[in-house]
């Protein structure tokens, strides 16, 4: 487990990648920009604390934390970018926070851990294959999660994104109040 310091204002590019010994990570609010791949392959990492401010993951920021369980993403964060959880198998419970408007492309590739992820209203873009879908690396191909499900509200980007991919989708939105299952 580390902390970082609260004098830090960002953490650069690839800054704890590779990190093989890293089980938990907590950044303070101080820091605002989490540059890409900045934990990349810190396959023991498992739990994050996010700062409240920041408004993006970067590129491939936690690809390949592959026993990363859980992540809370702030309410601060508008973009969700390429490959940011990629490889994260282990990943099974996540929130996508209601300011979200951006998920790139592989955003959670062979995220095989979830099974289903609500898709926010305020979400106007899903990248190819960003959520939903594994690589069978046999066949180098694009693999649909077997029974996987997308909740959001109807006429979202969410269900144009779902049905686009053959994806389920459930609206889950009556009189603008989540239900949860």
């Amino acid at each position: 487990q580390y902390t970082v310091p609260d004098t830090v204002t960002s953490i650069n590019s690839s800054a704890f990648a590779d990190c093989t010994g890293l089980t938990g990570i907590t950044i303070p609010d101080s820091v605002d920009y989490i540059g890409k791949y900045a934990f990349q392959y810190c396959p023991e990492l498992t739990s994050v604390k996010l700062p409240e401010n920041i408004t993006q993951i970067s590129y491939a920021a936690f690809d390949w934390c592959s026993n990363l369980k859980s992540i809370n993403i702030p309410n601060s964060v508008k973009f969700i970018d390429d490959y940011a959880f990629s490889n994260c198998s282990s990943l099974t419970d996540i929130k996508l926070p209601d300011s979200l408007q951006y998920i790139g492309e592989s955003a959670f590739l062979n995220c095989t851990g979830i099974k289903s992820l609500t898709v926010p209203d305020s979400v106007v873009y899903i990248g190819g294959n960003a959520i939903g879908y594994y690589m069978d690396y046999d066949y180098w191909e694009y693999v649909l999660i077997d029974d996987f499900t997308i909740y959001g509200t109807a006429g979202s980007k969410a269900e144009s994104y779902a049905i686009d991919n053959s994806i389920k989708f459930i609206s889950n939105l009556i009189n603008n109040s989540t239900i949860s299952s």
